[in-house]
C-alpha cells in the first residue's frame, strides 16, 4: 500500500514535467502573424529633421513571422523575398537573423497588437510602421509620428 501511495504521489509530477509536441512557446507572440508596411520615417542626421512618407502601397512590403521562429519578408516592389529567424529577447528587443547576419531590434506594438512600430537596429533613426493583415491603421489612435 505505502508502494502504491508513492506511485500515486508521483503521477503529477510525471505530467507536469510532460511536454506536449504541439504546444510551441511562440505562438502567443504578438509579432506572430502577416504584417503590412504602411509608413516609414528616417532622421536626417544632418539637419536633424524627420521626412517621413506614405510612399509603399499597403501590402507591397510584407513581413509573415511564423510561430516557429522563423519569418519571410516579401517585397513586391522589387519582386524580392528574404527569410530567416526571429527570437523575441524581452522588453521589445527581437533578435532578427538572416544570410547577412544578425541583428537586435526593437518592435513597439500598439492598438492591441495590431500596430508595431520597427526600429532597426534600435537607433531610432529610420522608424517603419506595420499593421497586422487586415487592420486599417487608420482606426489606431495611438500612433503619433515624428515627421510633420
Amino acid at each position: 500500500m505505502k508502494k502504491l501511495l508513492i506511485i500515486l504521489l508521483f503521477i503529477p509530477l510525471i505530467f507536469a514535467c510532460s511536454s506536449d509536441d504541439n504546444d510551441d512557446a511562440n505562438s502567443n507572440d504578438p509579432i506572430v502573424g502577416t504584417w503590412e508596411i504602411f509608413y516609414s520615417e528616417t532622421l536626417d542626421s544632418r539637419t536633424n529633421q524627420w521626412g517621413g512618407g506614405f510612399d509603399t502601397p499597403i501590402g507591397d512590403y510584407t513581413w509573415i513571422f511564423k510561430s516557429d521562429g522563423s519569418y519571410d519578408i516579401i517585397d513586391s516592389g522589387f519582386l524580392d523575398q528574404n527569410m530567416g529567424t526571429w527570437t523575441n529577447m524581452g522588453n521589445n528587443i527581437y533578435k532578427i537573423t538572416d544570410a547577412e547576419g544578425e541583428y537586435s531590434d526593437t518592435i513597439n506594438f500598439l492598438c492591441s497588437n495590431n500596430i508595431f512600430i520597427y526600429d532597426y537596429d534600435g537607433t531610432y533613426t529610420t522608424l517603419e510602421y506595420f499593421q497586422k493583415e487586415g487592420y486599417n491603421y487608420q482606426n489606431c489612435n495611438e500612433l503619433t509620428y515624428n515627421a510633420n
